[in-house]
């Protein structure tokens, strides 16, 4: 997994949110502020959707 802020690898006992029924995880809570605050700067949408 790889947190979607900084592109660090976490794992699944990392800090984490739920947006939009996916699950995301942070390296700290300073990405995981960052993501909170505007997710779609950090979410990488596919070209279909």
């Amino acid at each position: 997994m790889i947190d979607p802020v900084c592109n660090t690898k976490v794992d699944d006992k990392s800090t984490s949110i739920i947006h939009n029924n996916k699950k995301y995880y942070f390296c700290c809570p300073t990405c995981k502020w960052a993501f909170e605050q505007n997710p779609k700067d950090f979410i990488k949408e596919s070209p279909n959707q």
